[in-house]
């Protein structure tokens, strides 16, 4: 034998290992238009929810001034109407903002 020839092996070889298998698709990532639609989808829920909570304290505001001014229990729930309302005051504009924001981001994508 010379150089050149190839030697048999002195055992057999094994078969070569499978392939393995192809790795499992990327889980769905979202768009940034996606992302948008859900903030949209979450404020419009914030905005809904403010505004029947403040109409609903408006209501209750209402209602309790013209009952008996001099109980207690209801000047303590008038005054809770108050806060909850000016709460809701402040708020609001911030949700305001944020909804015109998505609007002008939703155009982008």
């Amino acid at each position: 034998m010379d150089r050149d020839t190839p030697r048999p092996h002195p055992y057999p070889q094994a078969p070569p290992p499978p392939h393995p298998p192809p790795p499992p698709p990327p889980p769905y990532a979202p768009t940034p238009g996606d992302q948008i639609n859900q903030l949209y989808e979450e404020l419009m829920l914030i905005h809904s929810s403010v505004s029947t909570v403040y109409e609903n304290m408006v209501a209750l505001d209402t209602a309790l001034e013209y009952q008996g001014r001099h109980e207690v229990i209801l000047s303590v729930a008038r005054q809770t109407a108050t806060v909850t309302m000016s709460i809701i005051q402040s708020i609001y504009p911030i949700v305001s903002s944020m909804n015109y924001k998505l609007h002008v981001l939703g155009g982008i994508f």
